[in-house]
């Protein structure tokens, strides 16, 4: 019986082929997922990645992906962790192509979904050399993540309606507006008004 575990390996993509084709030929796995943006990728460099690919008569697939939407990008990838997490694939993330905002939300990705993110890496450029990123936890205590939500849908919320929704104390609460604005995803925008910023949405795609 064979127990060996599936791969699977997500590649991102823009103009050059190489960083997707080497990383392809360093890591050998079952499935290929390349992740680009046909309305910034031209035509012919997309075609001449699928003709390299189709050359290596390996198991890929294609994602399109809106290249300057993180938090899109971010959540796009976390589905497809989950996918092929639920499938058996043990995933690897390569980041070295595409556009610095698509680093960022598959970066964002793995950081949600440590335990399924084998890993995450970069190529050098000048030397092919893989250089491993760390996958870091970014997840939220479920009181933190139920406040940041109601921010989300209503930025003027009272403290009595959160006392309610998520019962706990003025006190409790205050703490974990303090350690949300403090982990950089709540702004304070006025005495009364909080924001949730880029990450923090991030963390609730």
């Amino acid at each position: 019986m064979n127990d060996r575990k599936k791969n699977a390996l997500i590649s991102t993509f823009f103009r050059f082929t190489a960083p997707v084709t080497k990383g392809i030929q360093r890591i050998p796995v079952d499935k290929n997922l390349i992740l680009y943006d046909p309305q910034i990728t031209k035509k012919e460099n997309f075609q001449e990645l699928k003709n390299l690919l189709d050359g290596f008569e390996i198991n890929y697939e294609i994602i399109h992906i809106p290249a300057y939407d993180i938090v899109q990008i971010c959540k796009i990838v976390k589905n497809l962790i989950d996918d092929l997490h639920e499938k058996g694939y043990e995933i690897t993330c390569n980041v070295t192509g595409g556009r610095k905002t698509i680093f960022a939300g598959v970066l964002y990705a793995a950081y949600q979904r440590i335990g399924k993110v084998k890993k995450l890496f970069y190529m050098a450029q000048e030397t092919d050399a893989i250089i491993e990123l760390p996958i870091v936890s970014w997840e939220l205590k479920p009181k933190q993540r139920q406040i940041l939500e109601l921010f989300s849908k209503n930025p003027e919320l009272k403290i009595e309606f959160f006392k309610s929704e998520v019962n706990l104390s003025k006190p409790m609460i205050y703490t974990h507006i303090k350690e949300l604005k403090n982990l950089g995803l709540l702004t304070q925008i006025t005495r009364a008004r909080y924001e949730v910023s880029l990450a923090g949405k991030l963390i609730l795609v």
